[in-house]
């Protein structure tokens, strides 16, 4: 065989190499994978009296929680002197509203008791906030102009590292109810890992790249 055969059979060997090469980078890149860390995620807990929320919590409650009174989410409550309670399968940070607390004067107010640790995120104007008791009342008389807005009104509170929730109703009002609505627990979870994939034009540029040399060479060879 003739030197020129030689020389194009080992060009021809190192065009194939430099492809290889640009696609072994591709596969190596693809390979890869970037972890992310924890984050905190926030689900809903309900309806129902007992589940597992988006991020795997489980739960379970003393009673259903559900919609009501037009402006309860998965809600529940109490009347004055009960007691209700929710239950979590691990530590959470839980945000929940209160909701329709209504006043008629001092004799008729209601009431709701927290657990102490409980903070007020947002307060409405038609509820007073007890720190030293963790006791949420209705402003007094807000009921008597307005009645609607003193159902509708909310005041949303925040309580962390927790594995389990309580209230009380309390209060001089002995026939309406006093509501929670719309609970919501937070914990962090890693989320799973994110695949490192090489973008197609880069795949067929690497690719490209050792071709185009191994026929640069081929052309450059002494006929």
């Amino acid at each position: 065989m003739s030197t020129t055969s030689h020389r194009t059979e080992r060009a021809g060997t190192g065009a194939r190499r430099l492809a290889a090469v640009g696609l072994g980078t591709v596969l190596l890149l693809g390979a890869g994978a970037l972890t992310a860390a924890a984050a905190p995620v926030t689900d809903p807990v309900g309806p129902g009296t007992s589940g597992t929320t988006a991020h795997g919590v489980t739960w379970s409650a003393s009673d259903e929680l559900r919609d009501a009174a037009g402006v309860v989410t998965n809600g529940f409550a109490v009347g004055r002197g009960e007691d209700a309670m929710l239950t979590f399968g691990e530590t959470v940070d839980l945000t929940f509203d209160v909701v329709s607390l209504q006043s008629n004067g001092p004799s008729d107010t209601e009431c709701l008791v927290l657990p102490a640790g409980s903070t007020p995120v947002q307060l409405s104007p038609m509820h007073v906030w007890n720190a030293a008791s963790s006791t949420i009342c209705a402003a007094n008389n807000n009921a008597a102009d307005d009645p609607a807005a003193a159902n509708d009104a909310t005041s949303q509170f925040r309580l962390d590292g927790v594995d389990s929730f309580s209230m009380s109703g309390s209060g001089t009002n002995t026939s309406r109810a006093r509501w929670i609505s719309n609970p919501r627990v937070t914990v962090d979870r890693e989320e799973p890992p994110i695949p490192m994939v090489a973008p197609a034009f880069a795949v067929a540029g690497l690719v490209a790249t050792g071709a185009l040399a191994g026929v640069r060479r081929l052309r450059g060879l002494p006929r």
